[in-house]
């Protein structure tokens, strides 16, 4: 399921016009990402657990040379 697809699902269920649905969604991960750009937890019941993690760099070889 993509960001559309979940955008027209809104839309039957609330009714209203397809660009009302596609902000409700926009509303929702703009959320989603403004607190996580806060270093907080999003928990939603039912559907998943989203968080920021630190990973360590790596180093990474050049396939063609061989580096």
């Amino acid at each position: 399921m993509n960001k559309q697809a979940l955008a027209e699902l809104v839309h039957g269920k609330l009714g209203g016009t397809k660009v009302q649905a596609e902000e409700v969604v926009d509303g929702l991960f703009d959320a989603i990402i403004s607190s996580l750009k806060k270093g907080n937890e999003v928990s939603i019941a039912g559907f998943g657990i989203f968080s920021v993690k630190q990973r360590a760099a790596r180093m990474a070889g050049n396939p063609k040379p061989g580096e």
